[in-house]
């Protein structure tokens, strides 16, 4: 009774959500600047952080320092990831265990370490300003505005990153 009771709740929030979106949109007097201020607020107060942005807007915190190589522009980084969005919810693992708790385990994904080259086009913004921040054997959370992640994409973004080793471009 107690999971009906929160499941309703979750789905009257969402309603909630969406018809106060559906709105704005139709008039287009959504500010998702404002919008995402506030929703970041409110994740920050949620997990009892106080940390600035940078200039760029994300919001970098180191939740165990590395002792390796700092990565720069061109160096490969190979990294273990867990993505959320600003809400909470679980979307994206390289983590085997992780998405299976999550419920998002997809039988053929490749759980590996992924390879993300720091400053390639196909990276987003955000990864590569944070990853640059890291050492090897580093973790952080990276709390990525909208602007910093894909194109067409309205949602702050959470990642969950360890930083698990760095190839120096040039050298394999």
């Amino acid at each position: 009774m107690r999971k009906l009771k929160t499941v309703l709740r979750y789905v009257f929030i969402l309603l909630m959500l969406g018809w106060v979106l559906s709105g704005c949109l139709k008039d287009k007097s959504i500010d998702y600047d404002e919008l995402e201020k506030i929703n970041i607020a409110q994740y920050l107060l949620r997990n009892d952080t106080t940390v600035l942005p940078t200039a760029s807007g994300l919001y970098y915190i180191e939740e165990e320092e590395g002792t390796g190589i700092q990565p720069v522009e061109g160096d490969t980084c190979i990294v273990n990831y867990i993505a959320q969005t600003i809400y909470g919810r679980v979307f994206e693992t390289n983590i085997e265990d992780t998405a299976s708790y999550y419920g998002i385990y997809q039988y053929n994904f490749p759980y590996t370490p992924v390879e993300i080259v720091l400053g390639a086009e196909n990276v987003m913004e955000g990864w590569s300003e944070g990853l640059s921040y890291m050492k090897e054997g580093g973790k952080a959370t990276l709390i990525i505005p909208y602007k910093l992640t894909f194109e067409g994409n309205y949602n702050t973004l959470v990642y969950y990153i360890e930083l698990l080793e760095v190839k120096q471009k040039g050298t394999g």
